[in-house]
């Protein structure tokens, strides 16, 4: 309840304000203004005394022995946070007739800002001071009938080099400007006239410096004895002076180019002050400046009421204010206006007014064109986005958020839908550090359901031609991307059709003859047999070995006619150990068995993987044959198997130390019946590339700085 009753005291107010209890000085409550100034770990529950930031014994004195009804107030440092803070705080005693108790009201002035003003004061003068300590003074004196005397800052200011002072006031005269002679006499004259100390500027051609002469003349019984002077040097301060006045010129001339008006109100004399720009700028025929209700009705209606509320907050938060207002004659006015302050008080408001109708009247008409081309891009059937460096959405219209399903702010949002979003990331930052072409790349978007996207990112520049921001434009081509697939699978299909064919023809033409090698070799065993009663062992092993191919020949045969056909062929859980010591051994068998490397994941071990053993052997041999040919030297003769697990795929990254594929032929090695070499068939690859097609999954030739590399993809979850 007595939160609630605090509140209402002191929130509404935006200054620093708070209550304390009068009898231990305990911050009852603190408004939100306050509790920006107190320590930050203090709060609300936690009870804070004014003693932990003000432990002056005469001011507690002071608020302790006020009455009710009075107040104290006083300036001081506080130390709050370890952050010096110079402020004026007001006390005063009252009583709350909502908590039926007398309280003490606490009120912060911050006045920081005004310190630092004056030290920076200070610090001018000091510097001034500085410069005026290093300028140089001569102290001379005349005594009439006899002449005068100089000191050697004297002589080094006049750049003269005579044994003794010059003859006066002939001799010196001579060395002053002619144009300040005259002058600088009669105003010698009028120290024996006078009697007077007298003082005179005047340019000294030979040193080139600007100086003055201060002249005490000493009486002798009503006589002028003998006078003594000083010269300064006011060289740098004319020429100050000359470059303050070269700047408040070409400061008049800005102002008045930009129309730049200024003006003050003395709220003690009610004086107002306009510059000659302001009259201008509010077409003021009168010579004298407007009231304030007068200036009030030069603005429109529609701000005239906002305008007049900022000045009543300046005058009672001390805070400056800006405001762009129209005027009734139709030109636009940026006023900011602050006040000045004495003893906690507002003595002076000041400000300045510029024309800003030429900025307005573009703002508003860029205003209209961008809802111009809000509403063209959101009648566009692409998606459009403009996005900043930081990949945040600018803009984006319509299209592109039902293409999306959903409105992006930012393009994080939409990255975990997107398929291929490694490959975009790189293009992205190539194009950011290369803003000079455009940038275009596929997307693979699937947030229900699966959509191909085209996407061109065009680079906007500034005027001085720095990256700003990017534009997309995203089509959607999902549709001709299916029919592209329907027509791919429908071209390879007729190809695969003509090929099994084939393939059904060639492998009838070579089952016979491996019915003869079978059955031959069959005779030829009975044969030797019934003339020789036995067999010898290297005789026999040759004829197993042919017994062997042939098998061999004939499962694959029908495989390759099986796999065109599209017939399913039995899977089995693959060793990897075991196949990949079956393709060593042919590399064994040719003394290179320290030359083939292979290595097979643990997780792979562990897990297994079901595929046809007949195809993969046929896979792993192909590659096998074919490094084998394209090495002509088989001393040096390298290949390594490298299997392992990524994204639901059994990955093969098979590599030899060869030549590798040339570039003009990358583009057909898995086509049918294309072969380089003069004793190739052009089956191996094509073979390999249609049984991975037909297992789901595929074969790639790699970029490789030596030998060919091939990466081969196996679906991880296949039954076939």
């Amino acid at each position: 309840m007595e939160d609630k009753i605090y509140k209402q005291i002191v929130d509404h107010d935006k200054n620093p304000i708070g209550v304390l209890s009068s009898s231990d000085l305990s911050f009852i409550y603190v408004n939100k203004a306050l509790r920006a100034y107190l320590p930050r770990k203090k709060s609300n529950k936690v009870k804070f005394y004014f003693l932990e930031i003000c432990n002056d014994s005469k001011i507690i004195l002071s608020i302790k022995n006020l009455k009710l009804g009075e107040s104290f107030s006083f300036k001081k440092n506080l130390l709050i946070d370890s952050k010096s803070i110079f402020c004026e705080i007001n006390f005063q005693l009252v009583f709350c007739e909502s908590l039926n108790l007398p309280v003490l009201s606490f009120h912060l002035n911050d006045l920081s800002f005004y310190v630092k003003q004056e030290q920076d004061l200070a610090l001018q003068n000091n510097r001034i001071e500085k410069i005026r300590s290093r300028s140089d003074i001569g102290f001379w004196r005349f005594i009439p009938g006899i002449g005068g005397f100089w000191s050697k800052e004297m002589f080094s200011l006049f750049s003269y080099k005579g044994p003794s002072a010059p003859v006066f006031p002939g001799g010196f005269l001579d060395l002053i400007d002619p144009f300040d002679r005259s002058r600088v006499s009669k105003s010698f004259e009028k120290i024996f006239i006078d009697k007077k100390v007298s003082s005179v500027e005047y340019f000294v051609p030979q040193s080139e410096k600007h100086l003055r002469c201060v002249a005490t003349p000493l009486l002798d019984d009503g006589k002028v004895v003998e006078v003594n002077g000083v010269t300064f040097d006011l060289t740098e301060s004319k020429e100050k002076e000359h470059e303050l006045q070269v700047a408040l010129s070409r400061l008049e001339k800005v102002q008045s180019e930009a129309k730049i008006g200024i003006w003050e109100y003395d709220l003690k004399t009610g004086k107002i002050y306009w510059s000659k720009e302001l009259f201008e700028l509010f077409e003021r025929k009168k010579k004298s400046p407007p009231t304030y209700d007068e200036f009030l009705w030069y603005i429109d209606d529609t701000h005239s009421k906002k305008h007049h509320n900022l000045v009543e907050k300046c005058l009672n938060d001390h805070k400056p204010y800006r405001l762009e207002y129209p005027l009734k004659s139709g030109k636009w006015i940026l006023g900011e206006g602050l006040a000045e302050i004495h003893s906690g008080k507002v003595i002076k408001l000041r400000g300045t007014a510029s024309d800003i109708s030429l900025l307005k009247n573009r703002e508003m008409k860029l205003e209209k064109l961008n809802s111009q081309l809000t509403n063209l891009f959101n009648l566009s059937p692409f998606g459009v986005a403009e996005f900043n460096l930081e990949d945040e959405i600018i803009y984006s219209n319509d299209t592109l958020t039902n293409l999306l399903g959903f409105k992006i702010m930012h393009f994080n949002q939409a990255a975990p839908y997107i398929k291929n979003i490694d490959a975009i990331r790189a293009k992205r930052n190539d194009f950011l550090s290369n803003p000079k072409k455009t940038m275009r790349f596929d997307v693979i978007y699937q947030k229900e359901e699966l959509k191909y996207l085209k996407v061109t990112r065009y680079p906007i520049f500034s005027k001085s031609g720095e990256l700003v921001s990017t534009m997309g434009i995203f089509i959607d081509v999902t549709e001709k991307y299916e029919l592209n697939v329907i027509k791919n699978d429908l071209e390879k299909f007729q190809r695969l059709s003509l090929v099994g064919e084939a393939s059904t023809g060639i492998a009838h033409e070579l089952n016979q003859p491996l019915s003869v090698i079978s059955s031959s070799s069959d005779l030829l065993k009975r044969y030797l047999i019934k003339e020789f009663g036995k067999i010898p062992k290297s005789i026999k092993d040759k004829i197993n070995l042919i017994e062997t191919s042939s098998i061999q020949a004939g499962n694959i045969i029908h495989s390759i006619k099986n796999l065109y056909s599209k017939k399913e062929i039995d899977s089995k859980l693959i060793n990897f150990d075991e196949q990949m010591r079956k393709v060593k051994s042919l590399f064994s068998s040719e003394g290179g068995a320290e030359r083939f490397v292979y290595k097979i994941s643990t997780e792979l071990k562990q897990e297994g993987f079901y595929f046809s053993p007949t195809y993969l052997n046929l896979i792993l041999k192909n590659l096998f044959e074919n490094s084998k040919d394209a090495v002509k030297n088989d001393s040096t003769f390298e290949v390594s198997f490298d299997w392992y697990i990524k994204d639901d795929f059994i990955v093969l990254d098979y590599k030899d130390n060869g030549p590798g594929v040339c570039e003009s032929i990358k583009d057909k090695i898995f086509g049918h019946f294309y072969s380089n070499k003069s004793t190739g068939s052009g089956i191996g690859l094509s073979l390999i590339y249609t049984i991975m097609e037909f297992y789901s999954g595929d074969i790639k030739l790699m970029e490789s700085d030596k030998g060919a590399y091939f990466k081969l993809r196996f679906p991880y979850k296949s039954t076939l």
